[in-house]
């Protein structure tokens, strides 16, 4: 019998507090919401990346530890999956969640949680009328996250982190609409098209993305996916 090797722990040199977001669990019962699984978790990486307080793991880099698990396909991600997944990226923190819809009413339920140990930092609970809302409860869940991250993890203030010259986080804290796009028909699109584009299928992403271009031309994040994308087939 040999010991099994274990891929190295990663560690995060920044000293800032680094979080995971999880893929969100659908609990509609409809199918055709399943793209608010990658869609949520990529709005919340987006927008919790505009703060200078903390490390973001990016989405690229979550689907390729959980390909390298062999755990990419799983519909829940168990609580050992999310020890593992926290040692080899080197996060403290995870959030994780799930969405409802009842009517025409969206319900988003996520916490932040403590990614060795399972302790609940804080639990958020937001909801709305219709998909168009979708951004705007994402910004109010992610505000409520980024206060609870700098609390816990004993953040600076503004005023002695912030450089001369340099505008203060609040100016650099934008709305999602303002990031990515006020469309979200195009959002859907290109949620879709960068599921498939990071498990290494970029044929099937490139007319998702450019669906999306084409809904919003102004939507410079799928520009920048749509490039990979290409990229990938040369």
């Amino acid at each position: 019998w040999w010991p099994r090797a274990e891929a190295p722990a990663a560690t995060n040199a920044s000293g800032k507090p680094a979080v995971a977001v999880l893929y969100f669990d659908n609990n509609t019962g409809d199918a055709s919401l399943d793209w608010m699984r990658v869609g949520l978790t990529d709005m919340i990486v987006t927008d919790l990346s505009q703060s200078v307080d903390m490390e973001v793991l990016g989405t690229d880099r979550l689907v390729q530890i959980l390909q390298q698990m062999k755990r990419a396909d799983d519909r829940v991600i168990s609580a050992d999956v999310v020890q593992e997944l926290a040692r080899r990226s080197g996060v403290d923190q995870v959030v994780v969640g799930s969405y409802v819809r009842a009517g025409g009413t969206i319900r988003i339920s996520a916490r932040l949680q403590d990614a060795r140990t399972g302790r609940i930092v804080t639990a958020e609970r937001v909801e709305g009328a219709g998909d168009a809302g979708l951004f705007s409860l994402v910004d109010e869940l992610t505000r409520r996250f980024k206060t609870a991250i700098a609390t816990r993890g004993g953040t600076r203030t503004a005023e002695l982190i912030r450089r001369p010259g340099e505008a203060a986080p609040e100016a650099l804290d934008r709305g999602l609409t303002d990031i990515t796009t006020a469309s979200i028909e195009a959002y859907r699109h290109y949620a879709e098209g960068i599921n498939f584009l990071e498990r290494g299928q970029p044929m099937r992403a490139i007319p998702l993305l450019e669906q999306a271009i084409a809904i919003d031309p102004e939507f410079a994040m799928a520009y920048a996916k749509l490039a990979v994308a290409t990229g990938n087939l040369q």
